[in-house]
């Protein structure tokens, strides 16, 4: 896999000709056409970067990103401002702006375990209508406090695991991870690896510690992005 600038290079310009299940010229391209995608993160790096390669490659596709508030602004109005990124350029020159009335937003924040925080309607809507989700929400700040980052990395990719359990029509579920995950190994290989302890320890121990006791708990070389990517 990829890493550094390489990463965002293949995200915005692989082929979906080029699939690695060799089912044939453009297979995913039609798997993937007219389906209902759901996606978090969308306001990220990569996020922007799938959202644009679904547009400008995947015919009759829906979109909808989870977005939470910010700043004052609306989950619409913090699309608008991310379908105004220049990574959209190209999309928008070949096919016009109506393109992106293919991408609709929806308030809500992965952490929240009450259906992202959404009202009930909305979410079982979601539920009855989405067949691919993609999870790509996460704090990359390898210096924020363990309890943040176990909220978003962790319980939040728990949320969406849910979600996806709850979604009548799911064909995949998709999480987007990070190479910084093995970040004190000389090489990270293609398989999973042990972590020294599951999910549920990890939320109960932020559940009744400081952040000071948190600090204290790990061990040096171990990272904060990778302790919250713990899995069970």
């Amino acid at each position: 896999m990829p890493t550094g600038g390489g990463t965002s290079r293949f995200a915005v310009y692989a082929s979906f000709d080029d699939d690695p299940m060799d089912e044939g010229p453009g297979f995913t391209k039609r798997k993937l056409q007219g389906k209902c995608i759901f996606i978090t993160g969308g306001s990220g790096f990569v996020g922007k970067a799938i959202v644009e390669k679904l547009l400008r490659s995947v015919p009759d596709v829906t979109i909808i990103l989870l977005i939470r508030p910010k700043r004052g602004k609306s989950a619409q109005e913090r699309l608008e401002e991310i379908l105004n990124d220049k990574v959209f350029e190209l999309v928008r020159n070949e096919k016009g702006v109506t393109v992106f009335s293919h991408v609709h937003a929806v308030e809500g924040n992965i952490e929240d375990v009450d259906m992202f925080g959404m009202q009930p309607s909305d979410y079982l809507e979601m539920c009855a209508k989405v067949q691919i989700v993609i999870h790509s929400a996460a704090t990359l700040d390898f210096a924020v406090s363990l309890r943040n980052a176990t909220s978003t990395n962790l319980i939040g990719t728990k949320n969406v695991l849910k979600f996806g359990q709850q979604c009548l029509k799911l064909l995949a579920l998709v999480h987007v991870s990070s190479a910084y995950v093995n970040s004190n190994r000389d090489a990270a290989e293609e398989r999973l690896y042990e972590v020294p302890a599951d999910s549920n320890w990890l939320i109960n121990l932020c559940n009744h510690s400081t952040d000071e006791e948190l600090e204290g708990m790990l061990p040096e070389y171990v990272t904060i992005y990778k302790v919250s990517r713990f899995r069970d």
